[in-house]
């Protein structure tokens, strides 16, 4: 829970506020411990799922007022316990608009819907800091939301870095609030090696030469600058082991023509959630592209497993999964991961769109097969 929460000691007719959000999942589902309804659980249907979270966030609302009527809250408390709930529902709001699985814009979404992401305002700093919650969905909220121009747009390129540097500086202007958020968009880009990383930085630093975020911050960007990352040659002798328990090397399998690395494990649910798209792919692109599927399990019969449940073709498991070399090269520290290399063994893509953003993965493998 958030510091207001927590941090003081509540006694007399106020003890009822260490109760206030059990008594609140109880009767209206969990907050923020996978207690919501998931996006995939409707069918991906946007306006069920809009109908439905705001369904309960009123209902938790309404609770909210009973309880604190009933127990006398102090309002102190029933407005910081109001932005835990409303925090909750941004969250929400957000899911559909990462593109996991399935891909939507805009246009997409039933007019209340982005009416209600378009009255959030963050630029309150009593429940920005009072909240935990609410600070880590201010974040979340420009990344995937504010000022972005298609929602089947990249998270994690240098014009995302910059749209959401942009919007700090333009919607911000509480001081505190965007340092907090500057410091925030640092520690989450420092290993992209973003041309415009170094100028924030600056910019950060001129700004904010007290800030108790700055130390954290240095430490991340030396400590990556600084790691030695290996080389393509170091990622193409990296082991493999496939089903029957030969090994091979990552150069064995790629170099005949364009190869999409699919980096994933089986109990990673995201990954299982791509492979009907990369069926779909594969079988448009038979005979031209290949895929090739890099197992992150550390348990090899769970990946032998599943890799014959899904019926994958060119199915290797990589023994040091997360400490192998190209994990090292790639800096991959979560899946899904698809990375894209020609038939020279030259990297076209580090950090390949998914296979349910077809149209952007098409348009690099169209691309490739013309050269």
């Amino acid at each position: 829970m958030s510091p207001f929460f927590y941090e003081f000691d509540y006694q007399g007719p106020n003890k009822n506020i260490y109760t206030l959000f059990d008594s609140l999942t109880y009767h209206t589902g969990g907050l923020f411990a996978g207690g919501d309804i998931g996006f995939k659980e409707v069918g991906h249907d946007v306006k069920v799922f809009f109908d439905t979270v705001t369904n309960q966030y009123q209902a938790r609302l309404k609770y909210l007022d009973y309880y604190a009527r009933k127990y006398k809250l102090p309002k102190t408390i029933h407005q910081l316990a109001f932005m835990e709930i409303k925090a909750d529902y941004v969250g929400n709001l957000l899911e559909p608009m990462q593109n996991i699985v399935k891909d939507l814009d805009f246009q997409d979404y039933p007019r209340g819907y982005i009416d209600s992401l378009n009255n959030i305002n963050f630029n309150d700093p009593r429940s920005f800091f009072r909240s935990r919650e609410f600070a880590l969905k201010a974040y979340y909220y420009m990344l995937l939301y504010q000022n972005r121009p298609r929602l089947s747009s990249r998270l994690d390129d240098e014009e995302t870095f910059r749209r959401v540097f942009r919007t700090i500086n333009k919607h911000y202007d509480n001081k505190q609030i965007q340092e907090r958020l500057l410091a925030t968009l640092l520690i989450n880009n420092h290993k992209h090696p973003f041309s415009s990383f170094d100028s924030v930085l600056n910019v950060y630093h001129e700004r904010y030469p007290s800030s108790v975020y700055r130390k954290n911050i240095d430490s991340l960007y030396f400590n990556y600058k600084s790691r030695p990352r290996g080389t393509v040659a170091d990622v193409l002798a990296g082991q493999l082991v496939d089903p029957a328990g030969n090994k091979a090397t990552l150069s064995d399998q790629v170099g005949e023509g364009p190869t999409v690395i699919d980096c994933w494990a089986s109990w990673c649910v995201p990954c299982l959630q791509q492979f009907p798209f990369s069926e779909e792919l594969e079988k448009k692109y038979a005979g031209k592209v290949k895929f090739l599927y890099l197992s992150f399990d550390r348990e090899p019969s769970k990946w032998r497993m599943k890799s014959q449940t899904l019926g994958l073709k060119n199915s290797f498991l990589l023994p040091d999964d997360f400490k192998s070399s190209l994990a090292n090269y790639f800096e991959i520290t979560a899946i899904p991961r698809y990375i894209i290399i020609n038939n020279k063994n030259e990297v076209v893509s580090p950090d390949a769109p998914r296979p349910s953003n077809k149209a952007a993965l098409e348009k690099i493998l169209n691309k490739l097969l013309k050269n």
